[in-house]
């Protein structure tokens, strides 16, 4: 569904985009910017994240934690995608003057992701 929301967040804001669009800042400021087709990006990374990156991690974490090690996974590619997801947003409203700073945005993704980590590890060891 994260991802579904990247890609629909794209295709909605697309014709509303200034030419360049801003992917890096620094104190409020715009630092570095791209054609605004790079939107499709935020998208992009999370299905390779999906594709590639879980694979990848669930092999890993099967070495080291031989349980839960897809759940974890999935957590910490849902996770990333949200803050891809997020950042998304960020660059729209930014775009649109509606927001300036980043890390606030980002510490409430932190904050909710673990809030939901504390939340699923206390449903598993309590689950009957």
């Amino acid at each position: 569904m994260i991802t579904a929301a990247c890609l629909i967040i794209a295709l909605l804001v697309w014709p509303g985009l200034p030419e360049k669009i801003p992917i890096q800042w620094n104190g409020g400021e715009i630092s570095s910017a791209v054609s605004r087709i790079f939107i499709f990006a935020y998208p992009l990374v999370c299905i390779v994240m999906r594709i590639l990156l879980r694979p990848y991690l669930q092999k890993k974490l099967q070495r080291y934690i031989w349980m839960y090690n897809d759940l974890i996974s999935d957590y910490l590619i849902n996770f990333s995608c949200f803050v891809v997801l997020s950042v998304e947003i960020f660059t729209v409203l930014y775009v649109h003057g509606i927001v300036k700073y980043v890390t606030t945005l980002l510490m409430v993704d932190s904050a909710v992701f673990f809030g939901l980590l504390l939340l699923g590890m206390y449903k598993l060891v309590n689950r009957k």
